[in-house]
């Protein structure tokens, strides 16, 4: 030990303080006869042998008897399989961990703690343990640890579908870990914003060769490493799917196979079998062969993994056998959504099968001509009840779509569309002239949308009053209290930070002056969110940005807070609670875009809906910041003459087009209800 000490204080000089100068000092005076035979049984579990479980436990307990805590806590972190340290046993190890007095093996114990809540789903547990870890990193040089939490938080994000914020913290985090030279985990980062690149696909269709170019970047690292080249092909076949591909997928799964089959460590995942049934599901494609050995793999993995996973296994065998035993089909995707039922409602596996298992039971009914069953099925994943007159009713998915509507006189048709198609959704088109010539005598028509339609603008014609219905479950509970009077907020000429190059907007204009203005550097995110609270009708005029590859879909551009931060998006507005339940105008370009996740419509008017606003206003096209501020006053005083929003809109667009034909931008704005 004493060879030890000038190293220590090498180390020590580096990273700063005595920790390790301390350590050393006070084991070289421990009772050596006691611990070098301890010491000498667990240096081969340093050495990378691995003890059954039967010598680990003597080794564990021999530690504790002897009060070894150093060592012990090295055994209980090195006899856990793949690292994984029991739920049970974290508690010891954070306590081993703090009582060294050192930062890097208090990281250690986080990080361990972060892995035990992730295996049991406790993303939100583990998130908030490894913020304030991160925090400490900002100014510490514990460079591996840092970089290890930010890489497991991330790719909980990932998960999570939260990718803004996903994006950013690996980000720094993989920069980090090229500057400090860590390149494993350099290597690990690359899997992650891969994974970043197909999720963004699945909305903005344009990141298949940046995914390429990561997974072909680490196979390249680790050519002899079968289980990169196996992922990376299943997750470029991932997004082919999304991108309605099925044959470009059908390829990459075909090299996925045939390296699996020299490759035993490379277990399929969920997600794997998940594409694999959409390649396979056309019985004119997949062999019996090929659909016995995926259900062979789904059965298997149905015994390893947490019950949201289970539901989508389950979502993934119903689709798959759909098109070849309908009766079967069914039962796997109802008894996927009844397992959701149970679960957490922030179990994103569990949203996802759920809504993954509602579209092709959509589509399925659709295709049977069953348009009442369309209608139950429509009312059953929103969890609302739809109108049993003037309604209009659309799922797509894989490039086949459904629409139904109720007339005035509750008479339902349907159209049910199986023309190959891409990923994209032409609104204008999706609905057939007979309906809509069906909802002409309607004063107003509610629409539910399952994603990707929900967000899509002129659905129906620049004459027809009509908004969207927002699912029922995406409502969290509103504080009772509500505003003793009506309040008219005003959010206005904001300055983002100069360096975006954003042109200036034109100043603000109305008829009428609001209860409360938030006007220039005032109007910051921070700022909006107090006065969003009680007030009963808020109008927002701002740059809007369409993030397309981030979770938060679009957010709003306002003025700087003291921490640099100026976007206010859809994660922060969906849980704030908004008292006053207001009417919202969104005056901002791009506002209403919506991110295209096959689970869930994600956007900023779906967030106000959720956080108790009663409608919402706004455009996934560019607005004339010159004319909103007439049109949307407008607007609003139709409103307080006691016009729904939906006909407010209708007839201010009518009379806007009328005035000035060229204003298309008028066309895209929607109501949110």
């Amino acid at each position: 030990m004493r060879a030890l000490t000038p190293f220590a204080h090498t180390l020590d000089a580096v990273y700063g303080g005595d920790t390790l100068t301390s350590y050393v000092d006070r084991i070289k005076y421990a009772d050596f006869t006691v611990r070098a035979p301890l010491a000498r049984r667990y240096a081969p579990l340093v050495a990378g042998e691995q003890l059954d479980d039967a010598a680990a436990r003597d080794l564990i307990a021999a530690l504790r008897a002897a009060h070894a805590d150093d060592i012990l806590l090295g055994a209980i972190v090195r006899t856990a399989p793949h690292g994984k340290v029991a739920a049970e046993n974290v508690p010891e190890l954070r306590k081993l961990c703090e009582a060294t007095g050192d930062p890097w093996f208090h990281l250690l114990g986080v990080e361990r703690a972060m892995a035990a809540l992730l295996v049991r789903g406790d993303r939100s547990g583990a998130e908030a343990i490894a913020l304030p870890a991160l925090e400490t990193c900002q100014t510490s040089r514990l460079d591996y640890r840092c970089v290890a939490i930010a890489m497991i938080l991330g790719e909980s994000y990932i998960h999570m579908v939260r990718l803004s914020d996903a994006r950013r913290l690996i980000t720094r985090g993989a920069d980090r870990a090229r500057r400090s030279s860590e390149w494993y985990q350099e290597e690990r980062y690359l899997e992650l914003f891969a994974q970043l690149a197909v999720i963004g696909d699945d909305v903005s269709e344009s990141t298949l060769p940046v995914a390429r170019a990561y997974t072909h970047e680490m196979v390249l690292r680790e050519p002899k490493n079968c289980e990169l080249d196996v992922w990376g092909s299943n997750l470029v076949a991932l997004l082919l799917v999304n991108r309605v591909d099925f044959a470009g997928a059908r390829a990459e799964l075909a090299h996925a196979s045939a390296v699996q089959a020299h490759c035993p460590r490379a277990v399929p995942r969920v997600s794997d079998m998940f594409v694999a049934a959409h390649v396979l599901r056309d019985p004119a494609v997949g062999s019996a062969e090929d659909v016995a050995q995926l259900r062979a793999q789904i059965a298997h993995a149905r015994t390893k993994v947490l019950p949201g996973e289970r539901a989508m296994l389950d979502q993934t065998e119903g689709r798959l056998l759909l098109d070849r035993s309908r009766a079967a089909g069914i039962a796997l995707l109802e008894r996927a959504i009844a397992e959701t039922d149970t679960l957490d409602p922030d179990d994103i596996d569990g949203r996802k099968a759920r809504s993954y298992s509602y579209s092709p039971l959509t589509l399925d009914a659709g295709r049977a001509g069953e348009w009442e069953h369309v209608w139950r099925l429509l009312d059953r994943a929103a969890r609302t009840t739809s109108a049993s007159r003037c309604a209009l009713g659309a799922a797509a998915e894989d490039g086949t779509s459904v629409v139904v509507v109720r007339g005035a006189d509750g008479a339902s048709q349907g159209v049910f569309d199986a023309t190959p198609s891409g990923p994209a959704i032409d609104a204008t088109h999706l609905v057939p002239r007979h309906l809509k010539a069906a909802l002409r005598s309607c004063p107003e028509v509610d629409v539910f949308a399952r994603p990707p339609v929900q967000g899509l603008p002129q659905l129906l014609p620049d004459d027809v009053a009509w908004s969207y219905r927002v699912d029922g479950d995406r409502r969290p509970v509103v504080l009772s209290t509500a505003p003793a009077r009506t309040m008219r907020l005003v959010i206005a000429n904001a300055e983002p930070p100069a360096s975006l190059g954003l042109a200036r907007l034109l100043p603000w204009r109305s008829s009428e002056l609001p209860d409360v203005r938030l006007d220039g550097v005032s109007a910051t995110p921070s700022r909006a969110l107090a006065e969003f609270t009680d007030a009963t009708f808020i109008e927002v005029h701002s740059h809007g940005v369409a993030d397309a590859t981030g979770a938060d879909a679009s957010f709003l551009m306002l003025s700087q807070e003291p921490d640099g931060r100026y976007a206010l998006t859809a994660a922060e507005i969906r849980q704030h609670p908004l008292r006053g339940r207001p009417i919202v105008i969104l005056a901002a370009c791009h506002a209403a875009t919506t991110a295209t996740y096959r689970h869930e419509a994600w956007s900023l008017p779906t967030a106000f809906i959720a956080a108790g606003a009663r409608a919402v206003i706004a455009s996934t096209d560019v607005i004339d910041d010159d004319a909103a501020g007439t049109f949307f006053d407008d607007m609003r005083v139709r409103i307080e003459h006691g016009e729904s929003p939906a006909a407010a809109l209708r007839d201010a667009r009518i009379a806007s087009l009328t005035a000035h034909p060229g204003a298309s931008w008028v066309r895209s704005l929607m109501v949110f209800q």
